[in-house]
């Protein structure tokens, strides 16, 4: 017993020497040598495959004009700091098909690195998770003086989630000569005025008034500038709907057929009407000289809703960085005049309203008035976006004369009673990753 013991311990002994022996090392290549030469001549190493970087993919919704311009300022801007880009255009019609197609591809897990979002839209993303907050990036903050309006309404739960691109006043525009006998329609104007402008106008032109029937922002832009409403939240506010304004909504009815709903002649490339609610940026640059015609420098009139949009990214990204680094360029106060210049879309940033090569812009939109759109339109982010995308079908019905006063004001109830049953809680997102 005892002789086998000691065989026991000699093998132990054994098998520990053969471990620590170095010439017998198992984590090294058996053919090759210890200066890593090959001793099989049919040897032959892995080579050494560089990890490729990913190009930024980035998501836009955008006129084929304007996207053409930004998809040249997206790759000059990849070259600058030395990545690729690859830019996908949604070219949805409506807000709401925007909205609803960039839900789909965060809940499926297929968005861009980087989407353009309207503002209204980045806090909605944000508390579903979609979104990654920047921490510890001031970007462009800086650099210059933003509106602070379109900082605030990116952020949610302490964390700024996007960062502004630009911003688009709505207008109330009518063509003005030297010789007009009246003066412009005002917000005071009464429905008796606007119909018999209206009626004057039809004499020369069947549909004088454009209304882009499919944008909810639009038409209530133009109760505001008629004065059925107070601010633009209302026509989504549960509280603000009354007697009164289903009232006013039905006198509105008469206005309905002398609504233009195509921006300009195709032909001709002159514009399809006589005056109208539109968005700056359908004005530029292409109409820049006639804005002085068109446009009334009227502070409180044309103190009406402004919209925006802005640049999130994913919260399933692997680029943080690049993709901070990107918008960081593309957001500069040289490429937004830049950015202006080409597309009509204007600054976040008050000190570029300063430059002689604005005065046009701010002769016919005082930047006061800017400010006071921007003051209503994020005031307390009042403007519930869920329910405006829902709204916009049953605006479009009856501003296309599909429906009626009546039915559009019950159907818009029933949308409130709805929304109120099925409002999501707003609960915060805890640590989001930076």
């Amino acid at each position: 017993m005892k002789r086998r013991n000691q065989w026991i311990l000699f093998v132990v002994l054994l098998l520990s020497l053969t471990i620590l022996s170095p010439s017998l090392e198992i984590s090294r290549d058996p053919v090759t040598d210890e200066d890593d030469q090959s001793t099989d001549p049919l040897y032959r190493p892995a080579p050494q495959v560089p990890q490729e970087q990913q190009p930024l993919k980035i998501t836009v919704s955008m006129k084929e004009q304007e996207f053409a311009v930004f998809q040249r300022f997206a790759v000059e801007i990849g070259n600058r700091i030395g990545t690729g880009v690859e830019v996908h255009n949604m070219k949805e019609t409506s807000e709401s098909d925007e909205y609803e197609a960039i839900r789909e591809g965060f809940m499926l897990g297929d968005s861009a690195d980087i989407t353009l979002l309207n503002n209204r839209h980045v806090r909605l993303f944000a508390m579903q998770g979609y979104l990654r907050p920047f921490i510890g990036n001031d970007l462009n903050g800086m650099a210059a003086d933003p509106f602070p309006q379109v900082i605030t309404v990116n952020e949610w739960n302490q964390y700024r989630w996007a960062v502004p691109l630009d911003i688009d006043p709505y207008i109330y525009a009518e063509a003005r000569r030297d010789n007009a006998s009246s003066p412009p329609l005002q917000s005071m104007s009464t429905d008796e005025d606007w119909m018999n402008r209206m009626t004057a106008w039809s004499e020369t032109d069947d549909k004088p008034f454009f209304l882009d029937v499919e944008d909810p922002l639009a038409f209530a832009s133009w109760l505001e500038f008629r004065g059925i409403i107070r601010q633009t939240e209302d026509l989504f506010n549960p509280d603000e709907q009354n007697e009164q304004m289903q009232s006013r909504l039905q006198e509105l009815e008469m206005l309905l057929p002398y609504i233009e709903t195509d921006f300009k002649n195709s032909a001709s490339g002159h514009l399809n009407w006589i005056s109208g609610i539109v968005k700056l940026s359908d004005m530029l640059p292409e109409y820049r000289g006639e804005l002085t015609e068109y446009i009334n420098n009227d502070v409180e009139t044309q103190a009406l809703t402004v919209t925006g949009r802005s640049f999130a990214i994913s919260s399933r990204t692997g680029q943080m960085d690049l993709a901070s680094e990107w918008i960081k360029a593309m957001t500069s106060p040289e490429t937004a005049q830049d950015w202006f210049e080409e597309t009509g879309n204007l600054p976040i940033y008050r000190s570029v309203y300063e430059e002689l090569e604005m005065r046009d812009v701010t002769r016919a939109i005082p930047v006061q008035a800017l400010e006071q759109s921007l003051e209503a339109a994020y005031r307390n982010d009042l403007l519930n976006g869920d329910l405006l995308n829902s709204a916009q079908p049953l605006i479009t019905q009856f501003l296309r004369g599909d429906i009626t006063a009546e039915v559009y004001y019950s159907r818009v109830q029933s949308l409130f009673s709805q929304q109120g049953e099925d409002e999501m809680p707003s609960e915060s997102v805890q640590n989001p990753q930076p």
